[in-house]
């Protein structure tokens, strides 16, 4: 028993190790984490929802919420909607309706800064706004979209509720779990080592340094705030995942590998791959936003 319990405490450090390896920063060849400053373009129309805990989620959307289908979008880490608001527009449409959303304890959402009460918390807000949209359109199909974090919070959607329980999902750059292949030096994050192996669960582990001075952006993140971000089962996911699904990634991503990136889905059905030349980690919705709209036409 004893020789069991120090082989599966050897298992964990040594994952945390990689974990940390992946994301560690060092401070000579800084990423460019630039975002544009908070009055870069309009603000959209705030709305919200109520979430468990009474706590108040923003989002902003485009479109009229009959469409036939529904767009929710999921913002990468310390965003939020407000950065996408060129996006929504462009993608929304008499067919389709987008919605970008403010996570808890992000942009104009409450909860407290950059961290979650346990690890489904971003889930169930998430499940939140699909009822809140099935609700008001019951025969709307409903597609879920992260972008880089937010695509492991979608993941870990799929995980809890089924890979049939929306009608597609699109990845844009997308990180679901440190075991991933193609990850790169996330040179525009610190961690705090010590605190990741033995801190306890909402204490900041890492810092974020986006070049924007917006004070909507979080820019630390505790231990419980990464684990809600990422899939629960990273081989089960992998092997699972049967949604109908767009996975995009920028030839100029500077956090993940374009070319190896893509297999952590080898020869997946259902499962449409996009290489978006010139893009980078942060404009990759942008610049593919014309594709996006023609497979969302085909699905």
């Amino acid at each position: 028993m004893g020789e069991t319990r120090l082989t599966v405490a050897m298992v964990f450090t040594f994952g945390v190790l990689l974990l940390i390896n992946a994301c560690a920063v060092t401070h000579e060849k800084p990423f460019s984490f630039h975002v544009p400053e908070g009055d870069y373009w309009q603000d959209t129309v705030l709305s919200y929802l109520v979430a468990d805990g009474g706590v108040r989620l923003a989002y902003r959307e485009s479109g009229d919420i009959s469409a036939h289908k529904a767009v929710i979008l999921v913002p990468g880490s310390t965003m939020y909607g407000y950065y996408y608001i060129p996006f929504i527009k462009g993608l929304s449409g008499e067919d389709t309706y987008v919605r970008a959303i403010d996570l808890r304890g992000h942009g104009d959402s409450e909860g407290p800064r950059g961290d979650v009460p346990h690890e489904d918390a971003l889930v169930e807000d998430l499940n939140k706004h699909i009822e809140q949209i099935q609700s008001a359109n019951p025969q709307g199909k409903i597609i879920i979209s992260g972008h880089s974090m937010g695509a492991g919070i979608c993941g870990r959607y799929l995980e809890k509720y089924g890979y049939d329980s929306v009608h597609g999902a699109i990845y844009l750059a997308p990180f679901f779990h440190w075991r991933q292949p193609g990850m790169k030096p996330a040179r525009y994050v610190d961690v705090n080592i010590f605190k990741t192996i033995f801190g306890n669960d909402h204490e900041v582990t890492q810092v974020y340094h986006p070049s924007s001075k917006d004070p909507k952006l979080v820019r630390e993140y505790t231990k419980m705030m990464s684990k809600a971000s990422m899939v629960k089962d990273y081989r089960s996911f992998r092997i699972n995942h049967t949604t109908p699904s767009l996975y995009l990634i920028g030839k100029n991503d500077e956090l993940f590998d374009w070319e190896k990136s893509p297999g952590i889905f080898k020869n997946r059905e259902n499962m449409q791959l996009l290489i978006v030349d010139q893009a980078t980690h942060l404009d990759i919705h942008i610049r593919a936003s014309r594709k996006i709209s023609q497979w969302l036409d085909n699905l």
